[in-house]
C-alpha cells in the first residue's frame, strides 16, 4: 500500500477496498459479500488509513483458526475515549497542560467545568 494514500482521515471506499481486498487474498475462503459488508463496516466505524492497515495487518499476522470475522477486524480501531490528547486545567492560580486520555478530559471537564478546561489537540499515536 503506498504510505501517500494512508492518512489519518475516514479512509475512503476506494482504500477500504483495498485492504479488503488484501485480507480477501490472504484468506481465500472469505466471499465478496463478507468483504463488501466489511468495507461498509469500517467506513461505518471511522477507520483512518493507519488504524485500518494496523488492523489489517494485526488479523493477517496473528489469525490462527478458520477465517477471521468483521469483529475480528472491527476491534483493531483504538476505543476513541482511551485515544490521548493535550488540554489545560485554568483554574485561578493553577494553569497546567496535561496529556492524558480522552476519557479523563471528559471526566475533568466534569469535575472542574468546562470553563475551566482548554482543550489543545489529540496526540496521534505512532503506528
Amino acid at each position: 500500500m503506498e504510505k501517500s494514500k494512508i492518512k489519518s482521515e475516514v479512509v475512503t471506499p476506494e482504500i477500504a477496498v483495498e485492504y479488503a481486498t488484501r485480507l480477501g487474498v490472504a484468506f481465500p475462503k472469505l466471499s465478496d459479500p463478507f468483504l463488501a459488508l466489511l468495507v461498509e463496516k469500517v467506513i461505518e466505524c471511522g477507520f483512518t488509513g493507519p488504524q485500518l492497515e494496523r488492523g489489517i495487518n494485526q488479523v493477517i499476522k496473528n489469525h490462527m483458526y478458520g477465517e477471521p470475522t468483521i469483529a475480528e477486524v472491527l476491534a483493531t480501531r483504538p476505543d476513541p475515549n482511551k485515544r490521548l490528547c493535550r488540554f489545560e486545567l485554568t483554574l485561578p492560580g493553577v494553569e497546567s497542560e496535561r496529556e492524558a486520555p480522552y476519557g479523563q478530559y471528559l471526566i475533568d471537564c466534569n469535575r472542574y467545568g468546562k470553563e475551566n478546561m482548554r482543550f489543545i489537540e489529540f496526540i496521534e499515536p505512532e503506528y
